[in-house]
């Protein structure tokens, strides 16, 4: 009878080991496209950026005189730079957790073998 339910706990061990490397692949999947479509779409705002000509200034009342009227667009790519370091931030934080718990597999087997 032990034997049995050390059999079906190994088993749901397994199970949600398959289920957690799926899970972590479908986000890793994710975060690479995200990080590439946002990769492509800075780079084209920054070649947008630089097609066009001299900046115009515009002088205002509140004192930011020295801003030109482009810098809606100088906002965007900070923006989007920043996202963009997020996600490949986040990439790198799985990229570590997926290598530890593969280290991890291997010294539970190791340590199962000695048995």
């Amino acid at each position: 009878m032990k034997n049995d339910q050390s059999l079906v706990l190994k088993e749901i061990l397994r199970r949600r080991d398959i289920l957690i490397k799926r899970r972590e692949r479908r986000i890793l999947k994710l975060l690479s496209g995200s990080v590439c479509s946002l990769s492509l779409l800075l780079f084209a705002i920054g070649m947008q950026f630089s097609r066009q000509g001299e900046p115009q200034m515009a002088p205002s009342v509140y004192g930011s005189f020295l801003l030109s009227d482009e810098d809606g667009l100088l906002v965007l790519i900070g923006v989007v730079a920043f996202v963009l370091g997020v996600m490949i931030t986040m990439l790198c934080l799985q990229y570590r957790k997926s290598r530890l718990n593969k280290l991890k597999d291997e010294i539970d087997k190791e340590a199962e073998e000695r048995k």
